[in-house]
């Protein structure tokens, strides 16, 4: 008993740092930091998704009443050249916005501050922000539960070979049920809902978040075969509660392009990359003063 209390504690572990890290780690986390001019300092957070109708606010804190700031976006997926659109003062804060897009569309930004001759770049390379529309808590929140508890049963079906007499089925069984509802019934319903498509992964498209689940599945699905027809489970319901480990460390939301591009410059996307390249001078700043390369995708 005791045993089995300490690999529930692990499993739950396991799950929450991998939930945070798939957050955090990913393209729709906020960009955020803090730079100086002029001996003012400005804190900021760039959001990376904006959910629902509406132009997206954009704010930077404190705004200096020396400091203009000039707000400088590009929709992706386009031939439109950069907009720049000077930011106001409101009170103690520059403010902007960027126009609203339809769900899917993003749009790259960043913020060129300006002090006399100087500049500041925020951030240094320019963030990208996609649109989504509102998805409705009812579906969200059993989506976000099922798919947690499936992470969670499945390590801990994984765990499970530490146990001298391993109970499979029961815990298999469990996660293959939570893994379907969560991502094969609810999952298409939250993406309907934000995107206006249930389904965007094999053999429909290359959605990373799509594919992922379905690796998954299948994994569990192979792993419930053995469980029951062979005497190899201990070997095949970790390697699945490995496969669905690693499957998930992958962030949601984010594009095969954003993958690849983790590891290497994003050469299957020129395109993409070309458009960050493009951002020019401000049109009141000193030229040659240009942010630096970049590469951004999901």
């Amino acid at each position: 008993m005791k045993r089995t209390i300490w690999l529930w504690v692990l499993a739950l572990l396991i799950t929450a740092f991998v939930g945070r890290h798939q957050r955090v780690s990913g393209p729709t986390w906020p960009v955020s930091g803090e730079v100086a001019l002029e001996n003012v300092r400005f804190a900021y957070v760039l959001d990376r998704t904006h959910a629902g109708p509406g132009d997206h606010p954009v704010r930077l804190e404190p705004g200096d009443p020396m400091v203009s700031g000039v707000l400088r976006w590009k929709r992706l997926g386009t031939d439109t050249d950069w907009n720049d659109t000077p930011m106001a003062h409101q009170g103690e804060a520059l403010v902007g916005s960027l126009p609203h897009q339809k769900p899917g569309g993003k749009i790259a930004y960043q913020i060129t501050l300006l002090h006399g001759d100087r500049q500041q770049n925020i951030p240094a390379e320019p963030a990208v922000l996609r649109f989504r529309s509102e998805v409705p808590g009812i579906v969200l929140i059993p989506h976000i539960i099922f798919m947690f508890a499936a992470m969670l049963l499945s390590t801990r079906a994984a765990l499970e070979v530490f146990n001298p007499e391993p109970r499979w089925r029961l815990l298999t069984d469990w996660t293959l049920v939570l893994l379907f509802v969560g991502g094969f019934l609810l999952g298409p319903l939250v993406s309907l809902n934000a995107f206006g498509e249930p389904w965007t992964g094999f053999p429909v498209s290359n959605d990373v978040t799509d594919n992922k689940t379905l690796i998954a599945l299948i994994g569990w699905l192979a792993a419930a075969w053995v469980v029951r027809k062979t005497h190899a489970a201990r070997v095949w319901v970790p390697v699945a509660g490995l496969l669905m480990l690693v499957t998930f460390i992958i962030p949601h939301s984010v594009s095969a392009e954003w993958v690849a591009g983790k590891a290497k410059k994003l050469e299957s996307a020129p395109a993409l990359e070309g458009e960050l390249r493009s951002l020019p001078a401000p049109t009141d700043a000193p030229a040659g003063d240009t942010p630096a390369d970049t590469t951004v995708g999901g």
